[in-house]
């Protein structure tokens, strides 16, 4: 799930957890042992559903974007519930279990957002194979526009050949 910058910043989350940090300031073929620690420490956290200690990632001015990409990937893979890119950085952690709460009047509700950069829903699955099956079915019409006089030349002799026969067979007679 991605929080919101207002969120983070309301609820104090750097202060809420003891952070592992990770730093990242090299391309991806560098920090390709600390990307593989990460996800070990992703899964971890979430496997022990640990809601004392989370993840700071930190991005560094020479940190290539193949890196940012990766570690998204990596959030996505281990399905962790909540991330919170803030700044440079991004803060992940597992939430604790959820309380039920009175409601005040004065207070407004929390927006939460999920981050699917990994993911897709069956509506945009579908909505691609349809603009899939359009654009192949363009194509299609492309090279027929592009090529017409070939197919109608391919038909004359056709044709020809057909009332060329026809004309051979009528003028055979059996003896």
């Amino acid at each position: 799930m991605y929080v919101e910058e207002s969120v983070f910043i309301e609820n104090n989350v750097p202060n809420i957890r003891k952070y592992r940090n990770f730093n990242f300031n090299n391309s991806e073929i560098i920090e390709h042992n600390k990307l593989n620690q990460l996800q070990v420490s992703l899964r971890k956290l979430k496997l022990e559903n640990d809601t004392i200690n989370g993840i700071k990632i930190h991005f560094g001015n020479k940190a290539n974007y193949a890196v940012f990409v990766k570690v998204l990937d990596i959030i996505t893979i281990e399905s962790m519930p909540v991330y919170c890119p803030y700044k440079n950085d991004i803060w992940v952690f597992v939430p604790a279990p959820k309380k039920p709460v009175a409601v005040q009047n004065n207070t407004q509700p929390v927006q939460m957002y999920e981050c699917v950069s990994g993911r897709m829903s069956k509506e945009d699955e579908l909505r691609f194979e349809a603009e899939k099956e359009k654009r192949e079915f363009e194509l299609k019409i492309d090279v027929i526009k592009k090529h017409w006089m070939l197919y109608l030349g391919y038909f004359g002799i056709v044709l020809l050949n057909i009332f060329t026969l026809i004309k051979f067979n009528r003028s055979k007679t059996i003896h």
